[in-house]
């Protein structure tokens, strides 16, 4: 399930929106702080609470990462699966304390 759903906002944000950001403006990296901003925007009203700008800001630092993988990785996966596992490590270690 966990991958389901981090594979359809890694589509959403580094398929779509990073990709069309980085040709529309030939910026690779300012494709990828703007998508990152977004990425921490799509997260304000989880948690039970909008909005929730811890969680926010502190996704927006992990879209960063995730975006990175991306453009290393040349792979919507490498995105995915980063996005997976730091999500089960947060949630093993942290519970859903956020």
């Amino acid at each position: 399930l966990l991958l389901f759903l981090a594979y359809g906002e890694e589509y959403l944000v580094r398929g779509v929106l990073q990709q069309l950001l980085a040709k529309a403006w030939g910026s690779p990296a300012l494709s990828l702080v703007i998508t990152s901003l977004c990425f921490g925007a799509i997260h304000l009203p989880f948690r039970d609470q909008f909005p929730n700008w811890r969680f926010a800001g502190i996704s927006a630092v992990a879209g960063i990462f995730y975006g990175l993988a991306f453009l290393k990785g040349k792979s919507l996966r490498a995105a995915m699966v980063a996005h997976a596992i730091t999500v089960t490590v947060w949630n093993l270690v942290f519970g859903r304390s956020l």
